[in-house]
């Protein structure tokens, strides 16, 4: 297991979404799947209070768009109060100057801000919503009230065009880090899987122009989905910090009701954090099955296992 202070828990507060990226991993966005339940602020504070007693070392608020909901500020509110370190996740399209100030208020210590394109015209064709402005916009709110900024997009072959200017940008504004996410079919992006995912040279040609503006920007960019080591060697991409899977270890993600899932991407509901203990949650066959899985059809793990935590096992097994 991963020795961490306490797991990391990616919260899903709401459903709902501003806009209907097609790449959308959400797995209620998925063909025939059924959109969780809005779930009322004192069900919210209920499985905040779990999260608590779980010994959750931090809490990443995310969705569908956390900031559509109104009382976002009193759930942030009430995680902060028990010393829990808390994030949000967003589009960063409903992010202004008044919203940013008063979650900082509220307890929020960092952003994670998608930013597929920096121009109007990439950010449409990339998502199929306006909306660069108002994104350019947060960054800037964001460093303004005094919280970390992280600037992240999902590699796309549309977007990945763009992953040097959204460096560029987050360097001048003054951003934190810049995340890369592969991107994962999942939810709504299965039905675009074949068209979406960038080829594996595609991937490496971004990551390695990535590395070199991370070292002429000086900005820390790093890859939010692992990055086999022996599919693409880490040491051709300096700028560039890989991270590895700990889903299932030291992250986890919690639905609105407090249904427990390994990971963001995973349709399977472990249990409910408000009928079972996390203990016996995480011990169960079904997660043992999950850290069990890994790409050893591709590559042999044990010799680079700990560069990747065996990849991410929702990455189609041909791999990139």
């Amino acid at each position: 297991m991963t020795e961490l202070p306490g797991p990391v828990i990616v919260w899903e507060v709401t459903p709902r979404c501003d806009i209907r990226c097609p790449y959308c991993y959400n797995v209620w966005n998925a063909p025939d799947s059924e959109e969780p339940v809005e779930a009322e602020l004192p069900e919210l504070l209920q499985v905040a209070l779990l999260l608590t007693e779980i010994g959750a070392a931090s809490v990443i608020l995310t969705g569908g768009e956390p900031l559509l909901r109104e009382d976002l500020e009193e759930l942030v509110l009430a995680l902060a109060r028990t010393g829990l370190t808390v994030g949000v996740a967003t589009n960063g399209r409903l992010l202004d100057s008044k919203r940013a100030a008063g979650l900082v208020r509220a307890g929020v210590r960092w952003f994670d801000i998608g930013l597929p394109a920096v121009d109007e015209e990439g950010y449409l064709e990339v998502t199929g919503s306006n909306g660069s402005e108002s994104v350019r916009r947060a960054l800037i709110a964001v460093k303004r009230a005094g919280a970390r900024l992280n600037v992240a997009q999902v590699l796309t072959r549309s977007s990945i065009r763009h992953t040097v200017d959204v460096i560029e940008l987050a360097g001048a504004i003054g951003a934190d880090a810049v995340i890369l996410n592969r991107f994962v079919p999942g939810g709504r992006g299965l039905e675009h899987a074949a068209g979406f995912a960038p080829t594996r040279e595609e991937l490496r040609r971004t990551l390695s122009s990535a590395g070199a503006a991370a070292l002429r920007v000086g900005i820390p960019v790093c890859t939010g989905i692992p990055v086999e080591d022996c599919i693409h060697p880490h040491d051709l991409f300096p700028g560039i910090s890989f991270g590895r899977c700990v889903c299932g270890d030291g992250k986890w993600a919690v639905g609105p009701n407090g249904s427990l899932r390994v990971c963001e991407q995973s349709p399977d509901i472990l249990g409910s954090l408000r009928e079972d203990s996390f203990a016996s949650l995480i011990s169960s066959a079904a997660v043992k099955r999950f850290r069990r899985d890994d790409r050893m059809d591709i590559c042999d793990c044990r010799t680079c296992y700990s560069s990747c935590g065996g990849g991410c096992r929702f990455l189609p097994r041909a791999g990139v």
